[in-house]
């Protein structure tokens, strides 16, 4: 359970200045919010390899595919470029 007084503390760090009110129900919704991440820590996991690290995931899994980086050729020729520029400015379409 929290205190009041971490709650004050926290309200402290957060910059806000809370009532004896907010401070109750604050104490209250934080405990419950805790008492779940606590209930969560003590769920059991179907494989520990679902909780390994992202980086021993193999293709076929649901991982992250990076292309590869590399410059890439101008599409656009430079009078094409000064011509879209104007100046110095990028015009585009309105979009609204």
């Amino acid at each position: 359970m929290i205190t009041p007084e971490e709650i004050k503390n926290l309200a402290s760090l957060a910059r806000l200045e809370v009532s004896e009110a907010e401070s109750a129900k604050l104490q209250h919704d934080l405990g419950a919010i805790l008492d779940y991440v606590g209930e969560l820590k003590l769920a059991p996991r179907s494989s520990e390899s679902e909780a390994g690290n992202a980086s021993e995931k193999t293709p076929g899994e649901n991982y992250n595919k990076l292309r590869e980086d590399g410059a890439a050729e101008a599409s656009l020729s430079e009078e094409e470029r000064e011509k879209l520029l104007g100046g110095k400015f990028l015009k585009v379409k309105k979009i609204l």
